[in-house]
Parts: C-alpha cells; sequence; structure tokens
C-alpha cells in the first residue's frame, strides 16, 4: 500500500513538473527568439490610472534597438497627430494639429518606462513568473523593474504569447501594487534584423 501511495505521489510530481516550463529554459528561449529581431512595431491600446481617474490612448509604437523610437498618437481626437521621436539623446516632438515642433538635444536619461522596448533591449532582467491562459492562449507571465522605477512605476508584469513571444500586454504597477498603466499590444510585429 505504501509503495503503491509512493508511486502515485512520484507520478504526480513527475507529470506536474512536465506540465510548465521551467524559467531557466523560457528566459533562454526568449532571448534566442529577440536575438533574431531589431525591433518592432505595433498598435499600442493605453490605459493610465491616477488617482484624479483614468485616460486611455490609442498609439502606434515602432522602437529600434539602435535608440530609434516612435510614438504617434492616433486617440483621443484631441491628440492625434502628435508624434514624440527618440533618436539617441534627442527628442523631437511634434503636433500637428497646431502646426508646432519641439527639439530637446542631448537630452540625459530619457525614461522609456512606458516602451516595450525598454524591456526588449534589457530581457536579462526579466524574472519568469508562471503561466497563464487567456481565451485560449498560454501567456508566459514576466516581472520587470526599470531602472527609473518610482512611486508609480516600482514593476512591470509583461504577459507574452507562448508560442511566438510576442508581447500581449504589459501591466505597470505602484509600489502599492496598483495598477497604475495596462498598455495591451494589437497587430504587434516583431523587425527582422
Amino acid at each position: 500500500m505504501k509503495r503503491i501511495f509512493l508511486l502515485i505521489i512520484i507520478s504526480s510530481i513527475f507529470l506536474i513538473s512536465c506540465t510548465q516550463d521551467d524559467a531557466g529554459k523560457v528566459i533562454s528561449k526568449l532571448e534566442k527568439t529577440l536575438d533574431n529581431y531589431s525591433g518592432y512595431e505595433t498598435k499600442a491600446e493605453l490605459e493610465i490610472n491616477m488617482d484624479e481617474g483614468s485616460s486611455f490612448y490609442i498609439l502606434d509604437e515602432f522602437y529600434r534597438h539602435s535608440g530609434e523610437i516612435k510614438l504617434s498618437i492616433l486617440e483621443p481626437e484631441e491628440n492625434r497627430g502628435i508624434v514624440i521621436e527618440y533618436r539617441d539623446n534627442n527628442i523631437f516632438l511634434n503636433n500637428a494639429s497646431i502646426s508646432q515642433s519641439i527639439s530637446l538635444k542631448n537630452v540625459k536619461g530619457i525614461n522609456r518606462g512606458l516602451l516595450f522596448g525598454e524591456i526588449f533591449g534589457n530581457i536579462w532582467k526579466a524574472k519568469f513568473e508562471g503561466e497563464e491562459e487567456q481565451k485560449d492562449i498560454v501567456y508566459y507571465i514576466f516581472s520587470y523593474t526599470s531602472k527609473d522605477a518610482n512611486r508609480y512605476n516600482k514593476e512591470k508584469k509583461i504577459y507574452m504569447d507562448k508560442r511566438n513571444f510576442k508581447p500581449y500586454k504589459m501591466i505597470i504597477l505602484d509600489e502599492e501594487g496598483n495598477p497604475r498603466a495596462v498598455i495591451r499590444y494589437v497587430d504587434f510585429e516583431y523587425i527582422k534584423k
């Protein structure tokens, strides 16, 4: 009887350990996948939650490892046409609706906390948290602490499709664990090297 019970326990442990990937293998597969790409393009649905209320934006996001970043606001309508470009240590802000543009040169320490590109370029800092299934798709969940962390941007939770490592969403948590921003990625495409 003890042997049968022991055999059942060992079999259960073996089956459970086979159903989820171990953290080292997942991070290794992720690094190998991202090594094939030089950046990404996506549409992002951004919801920002602050004490006064929440705001919703839709934007196009373009990122390259070389440091080139371009954000184009599509919604809300009153912000449509605002384009923010980061190149090296320079920021270019263009507001088409009022025909104004601003250039900031030699900006040190640009905070890229809302961008998946920050994680894309520093994936070795991510920590594998586990898996979660949503609508018949299994996502790997990673946590990441930014170098620019503050009380409103303490930690990020990134959900990536297990099949292709494309991000589905990123949740930015404050120091109390409350979601301050949720970014959902639509039509996410990696750019091949």
